[in-house]
């Protein structure tokens, strides 16, 4: 099959070896960030420092007073780049993983860094992001976010590089139908709160 054919069916996850589907921000470019797709998307050197720069971006919602659902939602993934199914499946999926009452209930995103990375990396595409050896990269990649010095970063994480770089390089069509199936159940899942306003 010819090479450009492999990588146009790829995921932002898999093509940019970008974990959080992060596309591009004005500013500094994130440690082991390598430029921008022409479809907008970070593309970066390894996945464990893209889940680095994920952290990082989460820490800067922190604040700037980022603190529901609703609002991480809007900023991660804005409705100008994403269709409403999506965006609702990607709120309630967090709202069920962090135990949240509702889409506006309060909560520390630098408390909760671990579970939300996690949550994006399964909602972008990578259902496999719960096996053990990815939870201590994501671990390492998030206690990196606090050090500022290059050099540091990339001692600290470099044993962790295969930990989640031996991500499949191309998605099966089992995995593309659960992703699915599961962006359904999350997006139809009613808000508790919206169901007593019926």
């Amino acid at each position: 099959m010819d090479i450009k054919v492999i990588l146009d069916k790829l995921s932002p996850q898999l093509k940019y070896l970008n974990l959080g589907a992060m596309k591009g921000l004005i500013g500094e470019p994130f440690i082991g960030e390598e430029g921008r797709s022409s479809d907008g998307f970070k593309i970066f050197e390894s996945y464990i420092l893209s889940v680095r720069a994920m952290a990082r971006l989460l820490l800067t919602y922190k604040n700037r007073g980022i603190n529901t659902i609703n609002k991480l939602v809007d900023n991660y993934a804005p409705a100008s780049d994403n269709s409403e199914f999506n965006r609702n499946g990607y709120k309630n999926h967090h709202m069920m993983v962090l135990n949240l009452d509702s889409l506006d209930t309060e909560f520390d995103i630098e408390e909760n860094l671990f579970e939300i990375i996690q949550t994006i990396i399964k909602h972008e595409g990578r259902p496999d992001a719960h096996n053990p050896a990815n939870e201590v990269a994501i671990q390492k990649a998030i206690e990196t976010a606090y050090i500022d010095d290059e050099e540091t970063v990339r001692r600290i994480l470099e044993p962790y590089k295969m930990e989640i770089s031996s991500l499949p390089l191309e998605e099966t069509e089992e995995e593309v139908v659960d992703k699915e199936k599961q962006q359904t159940v999350m997006a139809t899942k009613v808000n508790p709160i919206d169901a007593n306003e019926f």
